[in-house]
C-alpha cells in the first residue's frame, strides 16, 4: 500500500513538474512574441492597426470627396448615369482598398442615388484620383430618375467610408 502511494505521489509529481515546464515554456514563448512586436512598434510607429468606432474629426486625416460630376444618357431599357468623381487622400500613408460609397441627396436629404467607390483604387498620401464609371437607373424608381433633371448645386454628394486598408496593411474602420 506504502509503494502504491509513493508512486502515485511520484507520478502526480512528475505530471506537476511536467505541466509547469510546458506552462513555463509557453509564457517564454509569448514574452518573447510580446517583445518583438514591442521593437516593431518602436521601429515603426505606423504600423499599429488602427481602429475606430466613431467618425474622424474635422482636423483628423481623411479621404475627401473633392470634386463629382454627372450626366444622364438615356438607353432602351432605362438609362445610366455617367458619374466622375476626385478623392484625395490626406492620411499621411497610402491607402491600397477602400470600402465606400458615394450617396446623392436632395437639399431636403432625400437619397436619390448611391454608387460603390472603386475598392481598388490606390492612393498615395496627398494624392488626388479620378475615377467613375457608368451606373444603370431604374426607370421604375422614382428617387433614381429625379436625379436626372437636377442641377449639381441641388444634389448633395456624400462619401460614405466603411473601411479604409492602408499600404502597411493597418485597417481603419469608420
Amino acid at each position: 500500500m506504502k509503494i502504491k502511494l509513493l508512486v502515485l505521489l511520484f507520478c502526480l509529481s512528475s505530471l506537476s513538474v511536467f505541466a509547469q515546464d510546458k506552462l513555463e515554456k509557453r509564457i517564454q514563448t509569448l514574452e518573447s512574441k510580446v517583445a518583438e512586436l514591442e521593437k516593431l512598434i518602436k521601429a515603426n510607429p505606423q504600423s499599429k492597426p488602427i481602429t475606430s468606432t466613431s467618425k474622424a474629426k474635422s482636423n483628423e486625416p481623411s479621404l475627401v470627396l473633392s470634386d463629382w460630376g454627372y450626366s444622364y444618357e438615356k438607353g432602351r431599357t432605362g438609362g445610366s448615369y455617367n458619374i466622375k468623381y476626385s478623392l484625395i487622400n490626406s492620411y499621411n500613408k497610402g491607402i491600397k482598398l477602400i470600402d465606400a460609397t458615394i450617396q446623392f441627396k436632395d437639399l431636403l436629404g432625400e437619397r436619390l442615388y448611391g454608387i460603390k467607390v472603386t475598392p481598388d483604387l490606390k492612393l498615395n498620401s496627398g494624392q488626388v484620383i479620378q475615377d467613375g464609371g457608368s451606373y444603370s437607373v431604374n426607370r421604375f424608381m422614382n428617387e433614381q430618375m429625379r436625379m436626372k433633371n437636377m442641377a449639381k448645386e441641388d444634389v448633395l454628394a456624400t462619401l460614405k467610408i466603411r473601411k479604409i486598408v492602408f499600404t502597411d496593411n493597418t485597417i481603419l474602420e469608420l
